[in-house]
């Protein structure tokens, strides 16, 4: 599998935004790191999409507390279904296609 397609696996629509998809040390439950600004502060309204357009699960969204848009602590994690393809791995950035088609 070429590195530019492990990326998109990993990658993750939240609402009109993005994400990244990064296992728990258990199997209860994967996390998506993401930013506060693309989700919609009624957390029922907000969704996420894997690369293939799938639903997933939302369980629950944690949004940084010192978060006001002119600060520096727009990010949240969002704990959704377990999602078993999922490994923690490194990638050595030469390995990474040049001019790659990936979005993150």
């Amino acid at each position: 599998m070429l590195v530019s397609e492990t990326i998109k696996n990993y990658s993750v629509r939240v609402n009109s935004g993005s994400g990244v998809l990064v296992n728990a040390m258990t199997n209860r439950y994967t996390y998506v790191f993401t930013a506060i600004h693309v989700l919609d502060a009624d957390d029922a309204k907000n969704e996420v999409t894997d690369s293939n357009g799938n639903s997933l699960s939302i369980i629950r969204i944690y949004r940084h507390p010192d978060y006001i848009p002119e600060n520096d602590f727009d990010c949240a994690i969002i704990q959704i279904e377990y999602l078993e393809n999922i490994n923690q791995q490194t990638i050595e950035e030469k390995l990474l296609e040049y001019n790659a088609s990936i979005a993150m």
